[in-house]
C-alpha cells in the first residue's frame, strides 16, 4: 500500500520534519501539537484515519496528513511515509500481550535500515 499523503509544503519549508506514527492517539497527538506550536519543526502525522476530527484538528494546526493502516506487513507505505523525515515518534497500539504490538515494534525498529541516513 503507498500511504495516502496529504498536501504539503515539504519541498519550501526547511524546518525538519517529524513523522509521527500513531498520531490520533492521545500522547501521539500531545506530541503533534507540542511540535507544530513550537514553530520549529513539521509534522507528518501517520494515521489510519485522515478525515477523522482528530486528524483534521492536527492539519488546521499544520500537519500533514499520511494515511498508512498501523498493522504489521506495511514495510513499504512506512517507508514511504517517512521519506524526508529527520525524526520520529513511534506509538504502536497498546494491547494485551497476544497481540501484534512487539511485532510492530520490531519492524519499526527495522525500518531504519530502509531509510537514508538523514
Amino acid at each position: 500500500m503507498t500511504p495516502r499523503i496529504a498536501h504539503s509544503t515539504d519541498e519550501t519549508d526547511d524546518r525538519p520534519l517529524i513523522a509521527v506514527v500513531g498520531a490520533l492517539s492521545k500522547q501521539g497527538r500531545g506530541v503533534a501539537a507540542a511540535l507544530l506550536q513550537s514553530g520549529r519543526y513539521r509534522v507528518r502525522a501517520l494515521t489510519r484515519r485522515p478525515d477523522s476530527p482528530e486528524a483534521q484538528r492536527l492539519a488546521q494546526l499544520g500537519a500533514t496528513l499520511a494515511e498508512v493502516p498501523l498493522e504489521l506487513g506495511q514495510k513499504a507505505a512506512f517507508v514511504e511515509a517517512f521519506r524526508g523525515a529527520r525524526g520520529a515518534f513511534l506509538m504502536t497500539p497498546g494491547a494485551p500481550p497476544d497481540t501484534f504490538e512487539i511485532a510492530l515494534g520490531y519492524d519499526f525498529s527495522r525500518l531504519k535500515r530502509s531509510l537514508r541516513p538523514f
